[in-house]
């Protein structure tokens, strides 16, 4: 495979990012309209860091270098754990009080993060698989 392929992996993951992080920013769940909205605020900023990452991790990946691939695939497994975590809870939460229905905005923007990430982390990971394979499939 091909390190440029890899790289715009990376460039995408970035830009589903950012889309994820303007979409928790613009959508006023309690009222229902689409508008800007502060509350929403972390989640851009969240996923903004997380794209701007990727986008770095891109740049190096393109050139060749595996550490920006790991790099790469350690930055989507911790947003894969930290979407997945914090939006089922927050479903549970949402599960638990009917007074707080607006939650499942919040848990949809949560797990698109997560979702977004195990995309991303799989080609991510069967690159660097087939990059270093392991000591017993050199024996044979």
């Amino acid at each position: 495979m091909n390190p440029i392929h890899k790289a715009s992996t990376l460039r995408l993951y970035a830009l589903g990012l950012l889309l994820v992080g303007l979409a928790s920013v613009f959508y006023n769940a309690k009222e229902g309209t689409v508008q800007w909205h502060g509350e929403g605020k972390t989640g851009l900023i969240a996923n903004g860091i997380g794209a701007v990452l990727a986008v770095i991790f891109s740049l190096y990946a393109a050139k060749g270098k595996v550490w920006a691939h790991w790099a790469g695939a350690i930055l989507c497994f911790m947003l894969l754990i930290v979407g997945f975590n914090k939006g089922f809870l927050t479903v549970r939460e949402m599960s638990a009080e009917t007074a707080k229905q607006y939650l499942w905005f919040k848990a949809t923007i949560l797990l698109a993060t997560g979702f977004l990430s195990l995309i991303a982390l799989m080609p991510l990971l069967i690159y660097l698989r087939r990059e270093r394979p392991l000591e017993s499939d050199d024996r044979q």
